[in-house]
């Protein structure tokens, strides 16, 4: 019997940005985006977000042997397919594994450019700062362009569905993808509605009003006990529809790596012949 794969994409809700050590969080620190160690504080907190994020938590459920973590924060759709492109386009994973990928789709207003031969995400909705401080305006520009705030974006993000899939078809990859809220589940329930999405009957993320024990201490996002009810709400919908994509296998060992960093300068050397 084959060993199983776990791929994940995302964003911060995927690479599990909120699980940080209270130890390490500044007294003084209320809002994480004005502080000054805030890159500080979340680099030290990196392994801690990658150890407890949902696919690491889903993975054991499952009870697959590997998972490669592809979720980045502050990453758009595009953004993760180029990632994937770049890394793993040419790559097959299926003679060794039996793979699952699951996309859980980031904000869909966010979009992605090459800038210096690297992936710059822009995120729209993000107050200025240390950031996105070379694309601010420009998202602002894009949320002023758009006709429809809700379904523009929706349909962007159903295009690079549409490529992700096609692509994935030549790899005979298992695929499951799932939207972050309920708004975007009834969008796709119907402008896309494949087997392939995580339909669920409201939001992924954990609700904080009723929930406020499973938010992050310093922004918001989850904390590890938020995590842990998304991959349980992920888990029990694969337990329904999908039961066999759950593996029989009985790991000793569960291996997990963090892949979410885009390959930078891999266009060194390179110049227009213009």
């Amino acid at each position: 019997m084959k060993k199983k794969l776990l791929i994940t994409l995302g964003c911060s809700f995927t690479e599990g940005v909120g699980c940080y050590d209270p130890d390490t969080i500044p007294i003084d620190m209320v809002d994480r985006m004005k502080h000054e160690k805030i890159e500080e504080v979340y680099i030290s907190n990196k392994s801690r977000f990658h150890n407890y994020s949902w696919p690491s938590q889903l993975q054991k459920k499952l009870k697959y042997d590997k998972l490669i973590n592809l979720g980045l924060g502050g990453s758009s759709t595009s953004g993760n397919l180029k990632v994937w492109f770049e890394k793993y386009y040419d790559k097959n994973f299926s003679d060794d594994y039996d793979v699952l990928i699951i996309w859980m789709l980031p904000e869909p207003t966010r979009f992605s450019f090459y800038r210096e031969r690297k992936i710059m995400n822009i995120n729209p909705s993000m107050a200025k700062n240390v950031y996105n401080i070379y694309s601010y305006d420009l998202g602002i520009e894009y949320i002023n362009f758009l006709e429809n705030l809700d379904l523009d974006p929706i349909l962007e993000q159903i295009f690079y569905l549409k490529i992700f899939e096609d692509h994935l078809k030549n790899q005979k990859y298992n695929f499951l993808y799932v939207p972050l809220n309920h708004t975007q589940n009834w969008y796709f329930d119907k402008l896309y509605k494949a087997d392939s999405m995580i339909n669920l009957k409201e939001s992924v993320l954990p609700n904080f009003v009723m929930n406020p024990d499973m938010k992050s201490l310093i922004c918001n996002h989850p904390n590890e006990k938020g995590y842990e009810q998304v991959s349980e709400k992920i888990f029990e919908w694969i337990k329904k529809y999908k039961q066999n994509l759950i593996s029989e296998n009985n790991p000793t060992v569960y291996e997990s790596v963090w892949d979410g960093y885009p390959i930078l300068d891999h266009l060194e050397g390179y110049r227009t012949l213009i």
